[in-house]
This record gives structure tokens, C-alpha cells and sequence, in this order.
């Protein structure tokens, strides 16, 4: 970055310098002196001429000009102010589980082995709802199932194999 020449002018020399330019329109130098911090500033030709009539008269320039690092140091700067809003802390209602309570149940144990020895217990006991449910589910039919015969399920899948294009189906059978 070039340093720029400091140059102070007394007020005879200033004088002079608004005779001079009057005169010839031309400053001695082609440097102009900040008011503030005296640095030189570089203005010929158009650019002088027109700051002058920006600032009136060369006695103006002279005695009030002010370079652009003095203009940005003086002006006042802006400082945006941002408030942070807290978010406000919820409380969470935590309801405690209570284990479940298991009642005892004092009447008699049915095992697949009772059922399937008494047809109308099996009946009873087989409404509607299946008894074995993940024999039904895994193997694909009711056909392994102890409780086959005495079921009172409306509808009994059993596995069948047909040999058509070696795949297999399940037939649906309702047995009354």
C-alpha cells in the first residue's frame, strides 16, 4: 500500500493556493491536504473542479476537506441490537406404570390333552376362537392340530398338495 505525502498548509500558503487557482484554475500541487490528519489527496482536472463546486469555492475545499478515512472514522456507526428469547422450560408429566396385577384364578387348568379328550368341552372351549393359534399361523393349516376333530371353529384350514406346476396351495375347507 503507497504512503501518502503529509502536507500542512499555513494560511498564507492557503491564500496563495486560492490566488494561484483563481488565476490558472490550478492548484501548485496536485495534491490536496486533508483538514484533519493532513494527508494528501489527489485531485487534478476534473476531479478538483468538480469538488470545488461541490464545496463552493477553492477556500471552502481548502479550509473544510476531509479525506475518506477521516469521513468513515467520524461518521456514527449503527450497531443492530438482537435480543436472544429463552424458551421457556416445559415441564413433562411423568406417569409412573404400575405393574400389572395378575389375579389367581382358582378353577380348574385346561390343557390340549383335556380337550382333546372331552368333544363337547372342546366345543365350548374352541368358539369361534381358535386355541392353537401358532400351529395355525406357522404351519399353514389346522391338519397337525390335537384338536382337529372336536373343534368348534367355522373354518378350518387344512394343507393340501396339488402336483399342477409344482406349487403348492392351500385349500380352505369348512368342516360341520
Amino acid at each position: 500500500m503507497k504512503m501518502r505525502p503529509e502536507i500542512k498548509l499555513s494560511k498564507t500558503e492557503k491564500s496563495e493556493w486560492v490566488k494561484l487557482y483563481e488565476t490558472t484554475n490550478k492548484l501548485p500541487s496536485m495534491h490536496v491536504p486533508c483538514t484533519l490528519c493532513n494527508m494528501a489527496v489527489v485531485m487534478i482536472f476534473g476531479n478538483l473542479h468538480n469538488r470545488v463546486t461541490k464545496f463552493g469555492s477553492i477556500e471552502n475545499l481548502l479550509n473544510t476537506f476531509k479525506c475518506k478515512e477521516c469521513a468513515r472514522a467520524m461518521t456514527v456507526k449503527k450497531v443492530k441490537v438482537t435480543k436472544r428469547i429463552k424458551k421457556e422450560k416445559v415441564q413433562v408429566d411423568v406417569s409412573v406404570l404400575e405393574p400389572i396385577k395378575f389375579v389367581y384364578n382358582p378353577g380348574p387348568v385346561i390343557t390340549f390333552d383335556v380337550l382333546a379328550a372331552n368333544a363337547e368341552l372342546c366345543k365350548e372351549y374352541t368358539n369361534e376362537q381358535c386355541f392353537n393359534v401358532q400351529n395355525r399361523l406357522n404351519r399353514g393349516g389346522c391338519g397337525d392340530c390335537v384338536l382337529f376333530k372336536n373343534c368348534g371353529v367355522s373354518s378350518k384350514k387344512v394343507k393340501g398338495i396339488k402336483v399342477k406346476s409344482n406349487k403348492k396351495v392351500f385349500t380352505e375347507l369348512t368342516v360341520d
